[in-house]
């Protein structure tokens, strides 16, 4: 994501509020397939990408 990118963000989140938005940020697209820890991660980083993944299937995964 580039500064132009971002910044749009930081602009709508401005416009609508924190009280009104959740963010979910992910190191990849979790509708293009199940997000996997590489075996040298942190044993938590697993319990994250499932969390990201949950999150993700509100939104149609």
């Amino acid at each position: 994501m580039g500064d132009y990118s971002i910044e749009e963000l930081f602009l709508l989140a401005e416009r609508t509020g924190l009280d009104n938005i959740e963010v979910v940020i992910s190191p990849r697209d979790p509708k293009k397939g199940k997000l996997t820890a590489a075996l040298n991660q942190p044993f938590w980083t697993q319990i994250l990408y499932r969390n990201i993944e949950q999150e993700a299937r509100k939104f149609g995964r």
